[in-house]
């Protein structure tokens, strides 16, 4: 027995009307999925994160300068009975010139030496040279002690042992070039 087939229904439809295709944008941007207008303003007004990053990072930064500035004292400069002392050094070929200033700060010093004792050392070379002068006598006076310590090309860091009137203080410095 042969079974039979189903009829088939063919529909044809006339081509009545051209096709027409309607697009309008604010009825694309009324629907509930549509992308929604960015703000108006600036860059940092939309990313209210990278805002707020950018400030912590802010705050860090000026805590860790005032930190560097305020509260840590720098390596090159000292006070020492009354006097200030600045240590600089410049590397020049295989000599490393070392500058020692003192400065007398106050009207009446804390101490009555009258002399200066100096330890200029290269830590990267080991050479060590000695110095001593006078301390200035009045207020805004300075002394200024140089010397050219051997340096065998590779310093890169001058040290100063500085005693006044018993007192010591050791002062460091990278060395410029």
């Amino acid at each position: 027995m042969k079974e039979k087939e189903p009829d088939k229904l063919n529909i044809r439809k006339e081509a009545e009307q051209p096709l027409i295709f309607h697009s309008s944008r604010e009825e694309r941007l009324s629907r509930p999925g549509a992308p929604k207008p960015l703000p108006r303003g600036g860059f940092f007004h939309r990313n209210r994160a990278l805002t707020i990053t950018l400030v912590d990072v802010l705050i860090l930064l000026i805590i860790g300068l005032g930190f560097r500035y305020f509260l840590s004292g720098t390596e090159y400069q000292a006070r020492i009975e009354g006097y200030s002392v600045v240590l600089r050094g410049f590397h020049y070929e295989e000599v490393v010139f070392a500058t020692l200033t003192v400065k007398k700060s106050t009207q009446n010093p804390e101490t009555s030496a009258e002399r200066i004792f100096v330890r200029f050392y290269l830590p990267d070379t080991g050479e060590e040279v000695y110095l001593s002068g006078g301390l200035p006598r009045e207020p805004g006076e300075e002394t200024v002690l140089r010397e050219a310590v051997p340096a065998g090309g590779k310093a890169d860091t001058l040290e100063a042992k500085v005693t006044i009137g018993g007192k010591t203080k050791r002062l460091r410095r990278k060395l410029e070039r």
